[in-house]
């Protein structure tokens, strides 16, 4: 964020005694259906999206509310899944409160996949060419995050060169759940986004699991995420990823 100025603007909206600036650090958008990537895809990957010969990681869990973790007035009419409306998104977040800037984080990340890594690269720069185009391009308090696939770091590092120097991206996410990245395996994704002067950001993902497991429902598993985040730091700090990259 150190590069983004937090100019003194006119706010939309009263907010009380507070009349510093809101960023929102965690804005989930998303597409309203994979085929939204076709065009950022080249082949052989594109080919698997349009002919249905990859189906999407699909998560483990059940939500009791009828409208699962989103609010009910997000659900579009036409059925499309919540957050895939910048329209929606403008008039009930960014026009309703007075936030300054939003960083998108995704709802898809590409460090889940546990195959077809060259797949899961090439679906990170496509999802990264249509945030882009369709939200960041829409609105200057959009900011965003680079999406990559660690479990390749070279190609990981190529994306960070591609794209890293936006200046409305600003981190590189990575999930919790898949791997420690405090592993040496991974140093060159700092390393480019050091370079980059990028902040990394981490969101726990579905593979996370506590010191038991999942648990039976989903409030085991949301509850203990933190455990995660706990062991992340444990691998940051243990392999000197803060010293080697400040």
């Amino acid at each position: 964020m150190a590069n983004i100025p937090l100019v003194d603007e006119h706010l939309a909206h009263d907010v009380g005694k507070y009349t510093g600036q809101l960023i929102d650090l965690d804005v989930h958008e998303t597409f309203s259906s994979w085929l939204d990537l076709v065009p950022y895809l080249k082949e052989p990957w594109k080919n698997l999206i349009e002919q249905k010969a990859w189906t999407a990681p699909s998560s483990p869990f059940a939500y009791w509310s009828g409208h699962g973790l989103y609010r009910q007035d997000s659900l579009l009419p036409s059925g499309a899944p919540a957050g895939s409306s910048y329209e929606v998104f403008k008039e009930q977040v960014l026009d309703t409160y007075a936030i300054r800037y939003a960083v998108l984080t995704g709802q898809f990340l590409p460090g889940d996949m546990e195959m077809q890594f060259e797949f899961a690269s090439a679906l990170a720069s496509a999802y990264n060419d249509w945030v882009l185009e369709h939200w960041v391009a829409r609105d200057p308090r959009i900011l965003t995050s680079l999406h990559v696939a660690p479990q390749d770091p070279q190609a990981a590092v190529r994306e960070i060169e591609r794209l890293g120097d936006h200046p409305q991206i600003v981190q590189v996410i990575l999930p919790i759940g898949p791997a420690a990245y405090g592993d040496p395996f991974y140093h060159p994704i700092f390393e480019a986004a050091q370079r980059h002067k990028l902040v990394i950001a981490f969101h726990h993902s579905d593979p996370l699991k506590s010191a038991l497991g999942r648990g039976r429902y989903y409030i085991e598993w949301h509850v203990n995420v933190p455990q995660g985040a706990m062991s992340m730091l444990t691998s940051l700090v243990s392999n000197g990823v803060f010293d080697k990259y400040p």
